[in-house]
């Protein structure tokens, strides 16, 4: 079944059905080289920002600072699973 079936055959309406099918109806050869290679280099920067996070001393203050924040907030998503 393809992308475009998928979507008729979904429940979306509104406005994600508005936002979503132009992504839907794009092919990869519509995409400019300089978006694609952008792209590639903006996953691989996420990549390295995590990783160096992940190490940094910074990073057990970051998790317990941001579930006191979720838990300060009412979210029953509180457990610590940040």
């Amino acid at each position: 079944m393809m992308r475009r079936d998928l979507f008729k055959a979904s429940m979306v309406t509104g406005a994600a059905a508005l936002l979503s099918k132009p992504s839907l109806d794009t092919k990869y050869d519509d995409i400019p080289p300089e978006v694609i290679a952008l792209g590639k280099k903006s996953i691989l920067d996420g990549f390295g920002l995590a990783l160096a996070g992940s190490l940094a001393e910074s990073g057990p203050i970051s998790r317990s600072t941001s579930r006191v924040w979720v838990f300060a907030k009412g979210n029953p998503r509180s457990s610590g699973h940040l």
